[in-house]
């Protein structure tokens, strides 16, 4: 007796049925809905030191993450800050020109100007320079010595760094001037400003730069505390040197007073130039 599966029948049934899977299998698949995206992997881009944010999702461009580098700085909310009062808006304080001290700290030395249509005085200000996480490297206040700063004029400045302010602003994220202090009330006070007659300076064989000066009170008003500022500036160095000098005398109105004014500038050039200013106050009485 031949084997079932020798049967020509049995293997035309089993083809038959085969095939009718086949076909059911094909069917099925074309009657999926190729409008649905099939999601495809993404490669998120590699995080680098210079990245700050990558988005989450490649499917949500406008959700961003921060990446954290390091533990982060917690911050207060500030208050609002307010607009800056209009007259110091008008104030530029000029990058300072350094010299070494003897005892490894820089005498810094440049002009503030008043670029506003009245007079200032009693001005203070900080340079401070910041890292890139915002704290503080370095801080150095300054007090203007001149008490009147005239519209459309400057005043000299010194302040002490630890280091050359070329290389404390290198190292720094930001530098920043921060106006401390400045009374705008000047035609109220009783600052005035005296006019130089005469100033005749030179620099000598010495390396001492020397002057002659002569300032009358013009004010119409007797004046005490007087003061004479003498900047010295070269177009090779910038500002070289700069010295106050009280006069112990008062002046009556229309009185003059004439002094020699010494100073060693902080570098020798034969371009050196001078400025002189002249102010004092009148009594309170």
């Amino acid at each position: 007796m031949a084997s079932i599966w020798q049967s020509s029948e049995i293997w035309f049934l089993v083809g038959s049925l085969l095939l009718l899977l086949v076909g059911a299998f094909v069917l099925f698949i074309n009657q999926i809905d190729r409008s649905t995206p099939i999601p495809q992997a993404t490669l998120m881009p590699t995080m680098m030191i210079e990245s700050t944010w990558i988005p989450t999702s490649a499917f949500d461009e406008l959700t961003q993450l921060p990446i954290i580098w390091r533990k982060p700085l917690e911050y207060e909310d500030p208050p609002p800050i307010p607009p800056p009062e209009q007259a110091l808006q008008l104030i530029e304080v000029e990058r300072p020109t350094c010299y070494g001290l003897a005892n490894a700290t820089y005498s810094c030395i440049g002009r503030l100007w008043n670029h506003g249509d009245t007079s200032l005085g009693d001005t203070s200000f900080d340079f401070a320079f910041y890292d890139t996480l915002e704290t503080e490297i370095a801080r150095a206040s300054t007090t203007i010595e001149q008490r009147l700063i005239l519209p459309d004029d400057f005043a000299p400045y010194r302040t002490v760094l630890p280091r050359d302010f070329a290389v404390l602003e290198a190292q720094s994220e930001r530098t920043t001037v921060e106006v401390t202090h400045n009374a705008t009330l000047i035609s109220t006070s009783n600052a005035r400003d005296l006019r130089v007659v005469q100033a005749d300076g030179q620099l000598n064989d010495n390396g001492l730069y020397q002057l002659s000066v002569t300032v009358e009170n013009d004010t119409g008003y007797p004046v005490e505390s007087v003061r004479i500022i003498t900047t010295l500036s070269s177009i090779e160095w910038g500002i070289v040197g700069y010295q106050v000098n009280e006069v112990g005398e008062n002046l009556q109105n229309g009185a003059q007073h004439a002094m020699d004014v010494a100073i060693i500038p902080y570098a020798l050039s034969d371009d050196i130039a001078h400025t002189v200013h002249a102010e004092a106050v009148t009594p309170q009485n």
